[in-house]
């Protein structure tokens, strides 16, 4: 029938009484370069999983000052996790490493995430109001790893503090 045909851009034409709706221009699509990442990257700008992962490789492989939003903070802590099952399946596979023991391959990956993991961490308190020395706290048994994750999970401040810009 008639009125079930869709318009030239695609849409279903309204149903009878309903307004047409508005579709964006294809310009509004345009993909954002992200090549100019920074600390100063605006807040309101998605971090992938990827975006991520470059900005803690390469912009702060040991950089312990400014800020890290959560989301640049948790996909790099997936990120370490990925890398820490695949080492350990390499490890297992090629050497008959246990699951519960640290093979060559996991070893190495973990001393190479070590200064980006601190620094990130770092970041990341630093983006709440707090000394990245607080991640020591992670050394309490049971109740470090509640405190760094309560910590982590929480909204930064917003505006400018004592670390950097927001």
């Amino acid at each position: 029938p008639q009125h079930l045909r869709p318009d030239a851009t695609g849409a279903p034409p309204p149903l009878p009484g309903e307004q047409p709706m508005e579709r964006p221009e294809p310009s509004a699509y345009t993909p954002v370069d992200h090549t100019e990442m920074d600390e100063t990257w605006a807040s309101d700008h998605p971090f992938t999983f990827q975006d991520s992962i470059r900005h803690v490789l390469t912009k702060n492989y040991f950089n312990f000052k400014g800020r890290a939003r959560r989301r640049e903070f948790w996909w790099w802590v997936l990120a370490a996790i990925i890398g820490s099952f695949i080492t350990s399946a390499l490890d297992s596979v090629l050497f008959g490493t246990p699951s519960m023991e640290t093979g060559m391959f996991n070893g190495l990956f973990t001393l190479a995430i070590l200064a980006p993991s601190l620094g990130v961490s770092a970041r990341r308190l630093h983006d709440i109001g707090r000394s990245g020395w607080w991640q020591l706290i992670g050394l309490v048994p049971l109740i470090g790893f509640i405190v760094m994750v309560y910590w982590t999970v929480q909204k930064s401040d917003p505006g400018p503090n004592e670390y950097g810009p927001e």
